[in-house]
């Protein structure tokens, strides 16, 4: 006696599967990488120049997933959302000077004519570049100890909620 099966769908649940194992991994890496990135956003304030104390604060951390490349980057600097006054009391966006603070300014002025002063730059005040160099390590250690512990985590969330593929989160 012959017997014969035919299975459909096999391709949608692969489909599915792979859905699930790219959301699970993609969501473990930002999670592990936000938990290690928290000790660099600290030292950057810590070190930032305290002239007005609105470079400090406007310091933020922010995770951003390239779904095409599979990968997830973690952004440390000055956020576009903080205003605040300058020493002059005028509102100012740290966001827009923090690149002027951490690499310098070259002097400026006219050149070549005489009675023409001309202004000298400001020195660089690091505060970033020696956040991460002091931090680089200790990142590397604690997204190895996170990435596992997160991944558990998003499965566990997964395996709750009603998510099929091509769903997008609320």
């Amino acid at each position: 006696m012959k017997t014969t099966a035919t299975i459909t769908g096999f391709r949608e649940v692969k489909i599915a599967a792979d859905a699930i194992s790219d959301r699970l991994v993609r969501g473990g890496m930002r999670d592990a990488l936000t938990k290690a990135a928290r000790p660099v956003t600290a030292a950057a304030k810590r070190k930032a120049p305290r002239e007005t104390g609105a470079l400090k604060k406007s310091i933020r951390q922010k995770a951003v997933t390239d779904k095409k490349k599979g990968a997830v980057t973690i952004i440390i600097g000055a956020s576009r959302n903080v205003t605040a006054a300058g020493l002059d009391g005028k509102l100012r966006r740290p966001a827009n000077y923090a690149h002027l603070v951490e690499h310098g300014t070259a002097s400026r002025g006219v050149f070549g004519q005489k009675g023409k002063e001309i202004v000298p730059g400001n020195a660089p005040k690091p505060f970033l570049r020696p956040a991460w160099e002091e931090n680089k390590k200790d990142v590397e250690g604690r997204y190895a100890r996170e990435i596992g512990e997160s991944v558990k985590r998003r499965a566990k969330q997964l395996s709750r909620s009603n998510f099929t593929p091509g769903q997008r989160r609320r």
